[in-house]
């Protein structure tokens, strides 16, 4: 009984064609004239073909229905799924004087059972029965395809039928063959077939040797399609059932649906994942999810259904995934160098699986380029995408090197910062930081130029000596680093004798130090422009804090002034540093006042975020406290999130201002982090006043913790004051 047919979307169209259509006498196929000159012949639509839909009709008795045969290509059969037993008649006649071996063909090697029958005195003979439902090792000849071998007497005529019974869709491509261009042919074939898999596999082992080295899914999901899709191909091509399971014919009936569903789960899971469409297509990323939790149900389907109804499913799933992929080529289109390569790539695969799809529903004519359509597209798929993967793999190379160069020079300057750190002299120390920057540049030459009352001198230099009595310095180069590469520069600059190629240049104030340092190269640099922003980033900022910490040595103990991760100061020096001053304020009978300042709700966003985003965090507080406070008082942290401010010659209506002004700015700002996710933060602040002549430093300490956790009590994100008999005040 035929349980699909894959018109059934032509199904008005067929019925109005059939009732407006006159009835046709059918009509016996034509004798096959063989003559001496055969080679090859397709006689596909030379046959006449009966459909036994109930599957009833014996050999006996099919002899009986030769008039209802019809022609072969006249028929819908091909492309259908059914029960029924397919009736072929093949009638040869030999119109050669010598006896034809030959050699019958059926290109359509997942056939359930193809017999061949011989006609003799009005009886049918078995000659051989042979399929996906059999053994591989019963076959007489050892291919692929379905051969059998015929005799034809000379002069004399012979009909052969084949009856055939197919758990999949129905396809009938007969051929006969000379034996010797059989050979022949078939060695070209194979070549040609060794090629294409040697290729595939190629890629698979290439894609693997990848995805152990960089250990990224995308590659996991392309090598698992890939192998998918070859295997799918193998099977197509016979090869699966000839080499890999020809002892399991259970399993070779149900292996293309099983492949051709596994084959679409992975080739979306890859395409989700190398075009990131999470962020790119959101929407369509979930659905692709839904799609792929469905297949991955419906992979059993092989196991649990007939094979019939689990190549029904399996085209469906196909139909589906070919959808989506047009789907997400129109919403990508070519926003990504990884969307060019996938659209190049996919788009030639997507054609030859819609012509291939187009031709399983009758919609366009079968032959060998549609049906190789989605080989030929999957190779050339394959080497887009490998040409794309390689090309990001370069990218994440150079990336790498970059990285690479990055650390090298960040390695540079910070080991370099940390021997200026012990330098406990000026010119050793601008000597250090030239001798720095042209390690860090490559570049041979450089000298450092520093304003004096008479004008620019130069104070420092390595490499070609300049002599010049009077320098002249460009304003703009003083405003931010410089970096020129690939140039010519002329007309003697800085007293240089020759021409410049590439050259780099950091201004740098310090009080009320300025001064400039130029390193340079006659000929090309190699020095790129990441590497000189580092380079200048870096040097620029970390060179005058050095600077500034060396002239300020005495009050600034270098080694233990500020915080490592704040860079304020940290608790001893800062007590070290108010300790005098609160002295010296308090003698002379003036009031200062002390922030104790807390982070609201931080172990929050430690756990919430983790404590490198908790890092930050105390980092962005410690700024804005900086921002706020430092031409008031002096700022340090006091340990984890809590920050202390003194702030001599302060008043309390003062320090209730300064600290309410803190507490808005915290509320106006938050911190950013990285894809767009912003951190809101608050703080809370107790604060006390010394009374002239009364009070002493610690009391101002321990009054300031009372009223911060007076601040935290009443609510937080608030500035509280301490004051004797009354247990809060808010400002």
């Amino acid at each position: 009984m035929k349980i699909f047919s894959q018109n059934r979307l032509l199904v008005l169209f067929l019925l109005v064609a059939v009732l407006l259509t006159p009835a046709q006498k059918a009509l016996a196929a034509q004798p096959i004239s063989i003559g001496n000159s055969l080679d090859e012949l397709n006689i596909t639509n030379k046959t006449s073909i009966y459909i036994d839909y109930y599957d009833k009709i014996n050999p006996k008795s099919i002899l009986d229905k030769q008039k209802e045969f019809k022609p072969f290509s006249e028929t819908d059969a091909s492309g259908s799924i059914s029960t029924a037993s397919y009736w072929i008649n093949v009638p040869l006649t030999n119109s050669s004087s010598s006896e034809k071996e030959l050699l019958l063909e059926i290109k359509k090697p997942h056939l359930s059972s193809v017999t061949l029958y011989r006609e003799v005195a009005g009886k049918l003979i078995e000659e051989d029965t042979i399929g996906y439902s059999l053994p591989f090792d019963v076959r007489e000849i050892k291919h692929k395809n379905l051969l059998f071998p015929i005799k034809l007497k000379a002069d004399g005529e012979q009909d052969y039928f084949l009856k055939i019974k197919t758990e999949t869709f129905f396809q009938a491509p007969i051929v006969l063959w000379d034996p010797i261009s059989f050979s022949t042919n078939n060695y070209l074939s194979q070549t040609g077939y060794g090629i294409y898999y040697g290729i595939m596999i190629a890629m698979i082992i290439y894609n693997c040797f990848l995805f152990f080295s960089l250990r990224e899914k995308t590659y996991l999901y392309y090598i698992l399609f890939v192998i998918g899709f070859t295997i799918m191909q193998l099977i197509w091509d016979g090869y699966a059932f000839q080499f890999l399971w020809g002892d399991f014919p259970w399993w070779a009936l149900r292996s293309n649906s099983f492949f051709i569903i596994f084959s679409s789960i992975f080739a979306l899971q890859f395409t989700k994942h190398f075009l990131q469409l999470n962020t790119v297509a959101p929407l369509l990323n979930r659905l692709i999810n839904w799609v792929v939790a469905v297949a991955g149900v419906l992979l059993l389907s092989p196991f649990i259904f007939a094979p019939s109804l689990a190549t029904m499913i399996s085209t469906v799933i196909a139909t589906v995934f070919v959808g989506f992929i047009i789907a997400i080529a129109i919403t990508v289109r070519a926003t990504s160098r990884e969307a060019i390569y996938f659209l190049a790539a996919w788009g030639l695969l997507v054609i030859g699986v819609i012509v291939n799809l187009l031709a399983a529903y009758k919609l366009v004519p079968l032959h060998a380029l549609i049906l190789n359509g989605p080989k030929i597209g999957a190779l050339a798929e394959v080497f887009i995408l490998s040409l794309g993967l390689a090309d990001k793999i370069k990218r994440i190379n150079m990336e790498k090197e970059k990285e690479s160069k990055k650390y090298y020079i960040q390695s540079l300057l910070h080991n370099s910062y940390k021997s200026m750190e012990e330098i406990e002299e000026t010119p050793a120390l601008i000597e250090s930081g030239l001798k720095t920057l042209q390690d860090a540049t490559n570049f041979p030459n450089g000298m450092f130029l520093e304003r004096g009352q008479d004008g620019w001198n130069i104070s420092a230099q390595q490499g070609q000596t300049i002599e010049a009595n009077q320098l002249t310095v460009a304003e703009e180069l003083m405003k931010k680093p410089q970096f020129l590469a690939n140039i010519h520069i002329h007309n003697n600059p800085f007293g240089i004798q020759n021409d410049i190629h590439s050259l780099l240049s950091i201004p740098v104030k310090v009080a009320k130090k300025e001064g400039l340092f130029v390193v340079f190269d006659e000929n090309q640099g190699k020095l790129q422009n990441f590497e000189a922003k580092i380079i200048t980033d870096s040097f620029a900022d970390q060179f005058p804090r050095i600077l500034t910490k060396l002239e300020n040595y005495q009050h600034l103990k270098v080694s233990a002034m500020f915080d490592h991760l704040t860079n304020l100061y940290n608790r001893k020096y800062f007590f070290e540093q108010i300790t005098e001053l609160f002295q010296i304020t308090n003698s002379f009978h003036d009031q200062s006042s002390l922030f104790l300042i807390d982070i609201d709700h931080f172990k929050s966003v430690n756990d919430t975020y983790g404590h490198m985003v908790g890092d930050k965090a105390i980092v962005y507080v410690a700024n804005m406290i900086h921002k706020v406070c430092h031409t008031s008082g002096i700022v340090g942290r006091y340990g984890g999130e809590e920050f202390i401010v003194f702030l001599p010659n302060t008043s309390q209506h003062q320090a209730s201002l300064l600290a309410n002004r803190l507490v808005a700015a915290m509320q106006q700002e938050e911190l950013q982090l990285e894809n767009n996710i912003s951190l809101p933060l608050t703080i809370s602040v107790g604060f006390s006043t010394s009374k002239p002549g009364k009070s002493n430093l610690h009391q101002l300490i321990l009054h300031a913790d009372n009223a911060l956790y007076l601040a935290k009590d009443q609510g937080r994100n608030r500035a509280v004051a301490y004051q004797e008999n009354v247990r809060s005040q808010v400002y």
